[in-house]
């Protein structure tokens, strides 16, 4: 077990890749933080809750705990990270998972949505970062892990068209 004795805290880890990770960790030996705001299923939403998570992770035999966590709100954040080091006593990796997108073109996009994924994608990472790094800084060692969209390092110049609301064929004009 590569991770023995490690404590991890895993933001969006209710579903999806957050919740992967939560649990390949859990099953490397580290004690898990799942974190997220899913605390409860909630109707048109995909499934998956924190507890689901934690429930999974200990069916394998590990350790976890939930933490409801608004990964945009400073205090929201700040409460998680004193959760994880009064349960486990410290905090060795830090996987900034959280995260949303709208894959609409840029014309059907709200300024609302453009904000919320700023918050969440952006602010959220920096915010649990600045939250975590007093303590890997005090003990000397730390890992924290940035997740984000392979869209970033898109080549294909289809999508840059779709998300401006071009077509292909007046793209190729």
């Amino acid at each position: 077990m590569k991770l023995e004795g490690k404590v991890a805290i895993v933001t969006g880890s209710s579903r999806g890749i957050g919740r992967a990770i939560a649990i390949g960790f859990a099953r490397e030996g580290a004690k898990v933080v799942v974190a997220a705001r899913t605390d409860a299923p909630k109707e048109g939403k995909p499934k998956g809750t924190i507890y689901d998570t934690v429930k999974e992770i200990e069916s394998l035999g590990g350790k976890a705990i939930a933490v409801k966590c608004d990964v945009t709100d400073e205090q929201s954040v700040q409460k998680m990270v004193e959760v994880t080091v009064e349960t486990f006593g410290a905090i060795d990796i830090l996987v900034n998972n959280a995260g949303v997108a709208f894959p609409v073109p840029i014309l059907e996009t709200t300024l609302k949505q453009w904000e919320l994924a700023l918050k969440v994608n952006l602010t959220g990472a920096f915010l649990c970062s600045k939250a975590v790094a007093p303590h890997m800084i005090k003990r000397g060692r730390g890992s924290i892990i940035n997740i984000s969209s392979l869209a970033a390092d898109e080549k294909d110049l289809g999508t840059v068209y779709y998300w401006c609301g071009l077509r292909s064929s007046q793209s190729r004009s």
